[in-house]
């Protein structure tokens, strides 16, 4: 008898020990601060200058709409200028906080630019499209040939012969390569005769008897022309 109740106390301290440690264990308590993710800012839109536009300046000031950050994080742009789409060679590449910025470029050539925004945590969204434009180039000046002077016959000359070699003298400071339209004939108005001729000479034929009339008209090929007056001579 003695025996069984000694049997019954042992299990009965074994279950309350059993309860015990299990009990006492503690549990981590739930993660009220997950880490959140942070969201790049949105793509900025390219507003100038606008594409295929031809800038007379080559100092321009490029300017974007703002990107949004869902984060409110600060946010910056890398604006990028290239001579080429892939932007492989670039004109200038520089960060600002701002929607606008001034950018020297070089004249007379064919660029594109583009627009990234960034984020402090380094999240960048994806480029802008790629706007094309250009500078327009240096400006030159023509200068025009000189007016033709008379060299050969000397005005109101009286000719023999029937032909005649007429002559004259032009230059251009340029130093362009000149062509001459020859106007000639037996009215005080000179038809055409011979268009682009290359040397300040040109031989005609004559009759006895006729008075002639003729004029020189310069020109540089870039535009540039001179119109000497109408000279005469008449053959005997």
């Amino acid at each position: 008898m003695r025996l069984g109740l000694n049997w019954q106390y042992i299990m009965l301290l074994l279950f309350v020990v059993g309860c015990s440690k299990g009990g006492s264990e503690e549990t981590d308590p739930p993660d009220d601060d997950p880490i959140s993710e942070n969201n790049p800012p949105s793509v900025p839109l390219l507003v100038y200058p606008t594409n295929d536009l031809l800038c007379i300046d080559n100092e321009l000031e490029f300017s974007w709409h703002a990107s949004e950050d869902v984060d409110g994080d600060p946010i910056t742009y890398m604006v990028e200028v290239a001579y080429d789409e892939d932007f492989s060679s670039k004109a200038s590449e520089i960060s600002t906080s701002n929607l606008s910025a001034d950018i020297l470029l070089e004249k007379g050539s064919t660029l594109f630019w583009r627009v990234k925004a960034l984020d402090n945590n380094s999240n960048g969204s994806e480029f802008s499209n790629v706007w094309k434009f250009y500078t327009e180039a240096e400006a030159t000046t023509n200068n025009l040939p000189s007016q033709p002077e008379l060299i050969a016959p000397v005005l109101n000359a009286n000719v023999t012969g029937n032909s005649i070699t007429l002559e004259w003298f032009t230059s251009d400071e340029d130093g362009d390569v000149l062509m001459f339209d020859l106007y000639f004939g037996t009215d005080a108005n000179p038809p055409l005769y011979e268009e682009e001729h290359q040397s300040m000479t040109y031989s005609v034929s004559i009759e006895t008897g006729n008075q002639y009339f003729w004029k020189i008209v310069s020109k540089d090929g870039k535009g540039g022309v001179s119109i000497g007056p109408v000279w005469n001579f008449k053959a005997e």
